[in-house]
């Protein structure tokens, strides 16, 4: 909840968080917060997070099983991929709605995703896993970049090991805040429906 605080309104809760599920529930009854699910391995999962809520799934691969079972529940099914051949086929031959770039940080970063553009311009990415505050105007610049995911940056280790919360909620404002600011002071970036900030 401090993450939402601060601003951050889309929200990924990790299924391999203990009460998950739950957590998904509570978020989903928060006024103006999209809450989906993160490491949707199993089409088993993809409907247990659309019963409690989600509206997206997020995996760290592609499964054509998963991404159908995401279809059947009308939720936004974002498969992982690391290469030019996983994120076409996780788009076109599986038919997901946008592709995670995962771990964005072990394959070439901001360069996998300009090289990526233009080849596939038309496919939607959601890089993940080493976007840093730092470099987050220049992703979210590419008109290839529908969203960034960001928890381990926002909700930084020693800070949920220390509970400090209002920390959590001063990161997350800084996000929210340079995001917004990218989307309006470059139309480009924001006219593809890039600018999200996935924590």
């Amino acid at each position: 909840l401090a993450a939402v605080e601060g601003g951050l309104t889309v929200i990924e809760v990790t299924l391999t968080t203990p009460g998950a599920l739950d957590i998904i529930a509570e978020l989903a009854r928060i006024p103006g917060v999209t809450v989906g699910a993160g490491t949707v391995t199993t089409p088993e999962m993809a409907r247990a997070a659309a019963k409690a809520g989600a509206v997206f799934a997020l995996a760290p691969n592609v499964d054509a099983a998963v991404i159908d079972a995401c279809h059947a529940v009308d939720v936004l099914a974002v498969p992982g991929a690391a290469t030019p051949t996983e994120v076409l086929a996780a788009y076109q031959s599986a038919n997901a709605h946008l592709v995670k770039l995962f771990p964005i940080n072990l394959f070439g970063g901001l360069e996998l995703v300009r090289a990526l553009r233009g080849p596939l311009p038309d496919v939607p990415l959601l890089p993940t896993s080493g976007v840093t505050l730092d470099v987050l105007h220049e992703y979210l610049a590419c008109d290839n970049v529908w969203a960034v995911g960001a928890s381990k940056q926002i909700l930084r280790d020693e800070y949920v090991q220390a509970a400090d919360w209002a920390a959590v909620t001063r990161s997350a404002q800084e996000w929210a805040r340079l995001a917004h600011k990218v989307v309006w002071e470059q139309p480009a970036a924001g006219a593809h429906g890039g600018g999200r900030v996935v924590e």
